[in-house]
């Protein structure tokens, strides 16, 4: 299941943050990594599936359907920058 997606990040993100955030071909950065943008989703997604895991496991009641705004939250990951 997809917590967020590109268009979350574009919502949460203006677009010349998410070009800084993504960019690292391009000197001034000036487009958009989608593909970048991608793996981050999928690494937020790792994050927050292996936390309702053990959640899951720590607790047997613990409701596991997904409260999407909460988790798309949690998806919105920002690098951090150097």
């Amino acid at each position: 299941m997809n917590y967020a997606t590109v268009d979350d990040m574009a919502a949460r993100f203006t677009e010349r943050e998410l070009i800084e955030l993504t960019d690292t071909e391009n000197i001034p950065p000036s487009t958009v990594d989608t593909p970048r943008v991608l793996v981050k989703l999928g690494d937020a997604q790792a994050f927050v599936d292996e936390h309702r895991r053990r959640a899951h496991e720590n607790d047997p009641g613990y409701r596991r359907e997904p409260f999407y705004g909460e988790i798309v939250r949690l998806a919105e990951v920002e690098e951090p920058r150097e």
